[in-house]
């Protein structure tokens, strides 16, 4: 009772996705000419509890070394692609497997394998809690296309205005 089913210490999760990555990064290398394929998202807001993802609300560092390994299956394709998630600010008070927010997101950021971490923001109330994300060698990235509409060109005009990447 209390434990997270899948366990992301099991080897086996890693490998099933990087399969199917693979292929995917596969069938890119060979029908993608043009190349207009330059960002892969790893994960979507690995944190959301809410929606049932939350892998990682009593397995962090399991599930971040999980997003590491599928990073390494895309970076080692024969089809470059910049790599990246974003999180939602939920459990920003929260310590998870001995990391507060701030050491979750510096956890991340220093993935070989992730080159970019930023935030699903369903509103714009939450710009105070970008500052963990802005640090050397990350450049946060915001995904634009949620369910929050009537906030989507705010988020667009913020994020590029302060050169942020917009997906």
């Amino acid at each position: 009772a209390g434990r997270q089913i899948p366990d992301y210490s099991a080897d086996i999760y890693a490998k099933e996705e990087g399969e199917a990555l693979q292929r995917i990064c596969d069938w890119l290398a060979e029908n993608d000419k043009d190349h207009r394929t330059v960002a892969l998202q790893i994960t979507d807001e690995p944190n959301n509890h809410e929606g049932g993802n939350g892998q990682w609300m009593s397995q962090f560092t399991n599930y971040a070394n999980f997003m590491d390994k599928l990073g390494a299956i895309v970076k080692n394709s024969n089809y470059s692609m910049v790599t990246y998630t974003v999180l939602m600010s939920s459990g920003y008070n929260d310590t998870l497997d001995g990391y507060n927010f701030d050491q979750r997101i510096r956890y991340l950021v220093d993935l070989k394998n992730l080159d970019f971490v930023g935030y699903s923001v369903y509103s714009t109330d939450t710009t105070p809690k970008f500052k963990p994300i802005e640090q050397k060698g990350n450049m946060p990235v915001f995904i634009g296309l949620n369910p929050a509409s009537w906030c989507t060109a705010v988020q667009a005009l913020y994020s590029i205005s302060n050169g942020y990447g917009y997906c």
